[in-house]
């Protein structure tokens, strides 16, 4: 459906246009051409990375975060607490979202071995996530470094994307907005504008038999999902776009709106400003009720 879409969506822009087509973190690579043949046979090709497998327990992205937020103790908790075999007397631990998943889970709060089992599960997909969202911001910066060789005057980049889980706990990962600014600079330094377009299957499958019971939070999830997708498109001066319907078309359609036409500003810098090094941008508008998409950050060539 994805793919379908993306084909669509090629036929649609102009035909002297160049598109290339890359597979993040791994995958099929196309660098920049005219030949909508060769897009096609690569959007054919292209097989973007599993979300991370549904382990025992059907852990959703919140759950995993709020589980293992606990202190760091939530582990060693659990192996003191009281008991014989399997059973404790009561649980040690006090966390609501932990409960929650055990009586979905376990059926009871008591079951010690269960316990364990869920929170260890929490902690490797904590870690699974992480190097996925690692992975992933690696292989787009490498990408729009890629970009920046090409000789162009503008360029866009389409990410499609079925959610990268980052933490949005203090402390946790992806959520200092760090990478998300390196992002932005790697954006500058290649002129091109990001969009990232979230197909959100959340719904559906929270709602799926898999699942085990309907599930509750869903927007929270969506947000876990999109919140690092949405903070390097604004600081490309490009959008997060979520489909909620499992098919991009809608918001590829919109994404051709929005970049059917654009101005081109211009700004005088200080002589001390070129360096050679990116800086801070900010476009204002005295329109009201309008929605200014610019880019955050601006190279400045050294001077000569």
């Amino acid at each position: 459906m994805v793919a379908e879409a993306a084909r669509r969506f090629v036929r649609r822009l102009p035909t002297n246009d160049l598109i290339g087509v890359f597979a993040l973190p791994r995958g099929v690579f196309l660098s920049p051409t005219a030949d909508r043949f060769a897009v096609g046979r690569a959007l054919d090709s292209a097989i973007g990375v599993q979300n991370i497998h549904q382990g025992q327990y059907h852990l959703t992205a919140s759950e995993v975060v709020d589980i293992t937020a606990a202190d760091g103790d939530m582990l060693p908790a659990v192996l003191a607490a009281p008991g014989r075999g399997s059973q404790v007397v009561s649980p040690t631990v006090s966390n609501d979202t932990l409960q929650q998943v055990q009586l979905r889970e376990c059926r009871s709060t008591v079951d010690r071995t269960c316990t364990m089992g869920i929170v260890l599960e929490a902690q490797s997909t904590s870690r699974l996530y992480e190097e996925a969202a690692d992975a992933t911001m690696s292989s787009l910066d490498d990408m729009l470094r890629l970009l920046s060789t090409y000789p162009a005057a503008r360029r866009t980049v389409v990410l499609i994307s079925g959610g990268i889980p980052v933490s949005d706990r203090q402390g946790g990962w992806h959520n200092d907005g760090g990478q998300a600014r390196q992002l932005g600079h790697s954006a500058a330094r290649a002129n091109a504008t990001v969009y990232s377009l979230h197909v959100d299957r959340g719904y559906g499958g929270a709602n799926s038999a898999e699942a085990r019971r309907p599930r509750q939070g869903t927007a929270r999830e969506r947000e876990l999902e999109e919140m690092l997708l949405g903070e390097f498109a604004t600081a490309s001066g490009g959008a997060l776009i979520s489909s909620a319907t499992g098919s991009p078309d809608a918001a590829l359609d919109r994404l051709l709106v929005e970049t059917s036409a654009y101005y081109l500003l211009g700004v005088a810098p200080d002589a001390l400003d070129l360096d050679g090094n990116t800086h801070s941008l900010k476009v204002n508008v005295a329109a009201k009720g309008t929605s200014v998409r610019s880019r955050q950050y601006v190279l400045l060539p050294k001077a000569r």
